[in-house]
């Protein structure tokens, strides 16, 4: 019989190694990988349970830094228990200079032409920097919405995702940076692997970035940081939430939430919203228009429009942002 005391500190040594993945794949990945130490699966979950301390009071294990609990002297003060919150930290994209950004490609279900337009005016513009601003693949396939089997593999949908990128850094070449911010349909493939490979997730091959090649391309990855141009912060838009953007646009939006100046993606539509502060000091949000198909099938009829955004930014940080449209016979039209 497997001795319980060894079971949890297998589960404590996870939980150290893996703090962030949630305790069932921890638990199906540990059941794997420790064969015939864990009767069950269940008995493997219930260890990493209490090790994170949500089995009730009595079942409670303190973590490694959690300060433990003693007798303490008549007076004596305890201390403030440590924090295990990570920071959320910005991506610094730090070049004075000219940047792009592209938004909501949804590879495969692109638009060929509207990525075409867009890129031959990145060409024209010569930025120093684009940003690939979020939900670049589509991962179709692996969304946890009904589906229709007829669609690509995920497979197929990981090669042309290659393509893709494989054609923007030939068409850009090797001096521009390209800077990928994953999007929350970017995000399907870690929670895919999490619910369904528990046990390959922290394989570097699986990993996104290693999959779609990012270091043969000269591709800079940024997880759910929030990317700073100059002083302008820059965020996909899933990050805000949704019911802030039912009235008037989604640049409005944005401000509502954050009341601070903004450009999102997410939202596959154009818009701009400006107000001024009581010392009237102008806060400029922008929500950027979309590459990928303008009439999927879980929303034929809607207010997407293709487009992307230019933005100048100069030594002190001050920027000047051009929002572009690109019309129905590929027009490129600054709004």
């Amino acid at each position: 019989m497997a001795n319980a005391h060894t079971n949890i500190a297998i589960a404590h040594e996870y939980c150290k190694r893996f703090p962030k993945v949630p305790s069932k794949t921890l638990a199906r990945k540990m059941f794997n990988e420790q064969p015939g130490r864990f009767t069950t699966f269940n008995a493997a979950y219930l260890c990493v349970r209490k090790v994170r301390g949500v089995q009730g009071k009595n079942l409670r294990i303190a973590k490694e830094n959690r300060v433990p609990w003693k007798k303490r002297k008549a007076g004596e003060v305890p201390e403030c228990p440590p924090s295990y919150a990570d920071p959320w930290e910005p991506f610094v994209l730090d070049v004075p200079g000219r940047i792009i950004s592209l938004s909501d490609l949804h590879v495969p279900y692109h638009s060929k032409e509207a990525i075409e337009t867009a890129v031959n005016f990145t060409k024209r513009f010569k930025p120093d920097a684009v940003v690939l601003n979020g939900d670049i693949l589509d991962f179709y396939r692996i969304s946890r919405y009904e589906k229709d089997l007829s669609k690509r593999s995920l497979t197929e949908e990981i090669l042309v995702g290659r393509d893709f990128l494989c054609y923007l850094r030939a068409r850009l070449g090797r001096k521009i940076r390209l800077i990928y911010k994953l999007g929350n349909h970017d995000e399907r493939w870690d929670k895919f692997i999490w619910q369904r490979c528990a046990e390959m997730f922290d394989l570097d091959n699986l990993q996104l970035h290693n999959v779609l090649h990012f270091d043969k391309l000269g591709i800079e990855r940024v997880g759910d940081s929030m990317i700073m141009v100059g002083k302008l912060p820059i965020l996909h838009g899933h990050e805000l939430g949704r019911s802030i953007f039912n009235p008037v646009n989604p640049a409005r939006g944005a401000f509502l939430r954050t009341k601070v100046a903004i450009l999102v993606g997410h939202h596959h539509q154009t818009s701009s919203h400006t107000e001024s502060d009581m010392y009237h000091t102008e806060i400029a949000t922008f929500s950027q228009g979309c590459l990928s198909d303008l009439t999927p099938e879980y929303a034929r009829v809607n207010r997407f429009n293709w487009g992307f955004a230019s933005i100048d930014v100069d030594k002190t940080g001050e920027y000047d942002l051009h929002n572009y449209r690109i019309s129905n016979n590929y027009k490129v039209r600054s709004t």
